[in-house]
């Protein structure tokens, strides 16, 4: 993690906590090699999504039961330890008991395979209607982080909670179309950008979580291509295939005159996650044509110019994003 400056944060009540927020959040999505640093893939919320997705391929005989078997351990575990699970659904650890046929309750850990697929997506649904109804997951996590940021008596407890909390922020957002880029510079400036003061109060804090406002835009993509690309992607409806200008060129690196620019439009959660997708789309098309014609001399740029579509047709001023985005 980079030592930041942080001389324009007011050293209120909260400090300690209000930093140790920002800085997982920074760690939790940077590009690190070490598995221990990165985010889990689920959360409590989207693991539910699995559970239902595996049972259901299951019992359409996509999936052997087999793989079953780690999602059901990872369920288990999730309902014994998450945190919101045990604050707001199953304090008691009743939420994997059933009724069988004689009305008797008994615990499903203990039952074969077979009645965990069955039984489990079930679970899971109630407990993802929970998590949806009213934003309730990400307003809990809110309330979690706050009370032990703002703790009178703050401990390791409260650090533990305020980290394990941050983790699972992030992960709710990445499952739900954020990229991890786009989290971790909307961090960065709205933490460490020493132009903006940062409150150690509730109102900071709200004010993160409210960045992230799950709407869709537009935007339009625009990558270089050489002359064989150009032959393909004219063809191809709902792509731009034009000449370049002149910073379009050095932009691109288009040195050679028959070099072009393709461009498309595509709807995405924040403008890392549409240059994934665009650059995604013309991957598949490069592909397809790879495999079929056995022609490997197609190039298209590592950088796209985006930009946000907005309501009057107009375009934002563009961003250059190169993959991967963060160096």
């Amino acid at each position: 993690m980079k030592n930041r400056q942080i001389a324009h944060w007011s050293r209120d009540k909260g400090f300690e906590g209000l930093l140790l927020f920002a800085q997982a959040l920074e760690e939790g999505t940077f590009h690190y090699s070490y598995e221990s640093y990165k985010i889990p893939a689920l959360n409590c919320h989207y693991l539910c999504y699995d559970i239902m997705r595996t049972a259901n391929d299951i019992n359409k005989k996509i999936l052997m039961d087999g793989n079953f078997v780690p999602l059901a351990e990872e369920f288990e575990q999730m309902i014994s330890e998450d945190l919101f699970i045990k604050s707001n659904i199953d304090s008691a650890g009743t939420l994997l008991y059933t009724r069988d046929k004689n009305a008797k309750y008994h615990n499903l850990l203990n039952d074969d395979l077979k009645s965990k697929i069955k039984h489990y997506p079930e679970i899971a649904s109630f407990i993802k209607d929970i998590c949806e109804a009213n934003n309730f997951y990400l307003s809990e996590l809110l309330d979690v982080v706050l009370d032990n940021i703002f703790n009178d008596n703050y401990s390791y407890k409260n650090g533990d909670a305020i980290y394990r909390a941050s983790r699972m922020f992030i992960t709710d957002l990445v499952n739900s179309g954020y990229s991890k880029e786009y989290i971790y510079f909307t961090v960065l400036d709205f933490f460490f950008n020493p132009l903006k003061p940062v409150e150690c109060s509730p109102e900071t804090v709200t004010a993160l979580f409210n960045c992230f406002t799950f709407e869709e835009y537009g935007y339009r993509a625009t990558f270089g291509i050489n002359k064989k690309a150009r032959h393909i992607f004219s063809k191809i409806e709902h792509l731009t295939v034009r000449e370049p200008t002149k910073r379009e060129q050095q932009q691109f690196n288009l040195y050679k005159r028959d070099d072009c620019i393709v461009s498309l439009n595509v709807k995405a959660i924040d403008v890392y996650s549409a240059f994934e997708s665009a650059i995604g789309y013309i991957n598949t098309i490069l592909a397809l044509h790879k495999i079929s014609q056995h022609d490997t001399k197609l190039f298209i740029s590592s950088k796209a110019v985006l930009e946000k579509i907005c309501d009057d047709d107009t375009y934002d001023k563009g961003i250059l994003i190169q993959s991967p985005p963060i160096q």
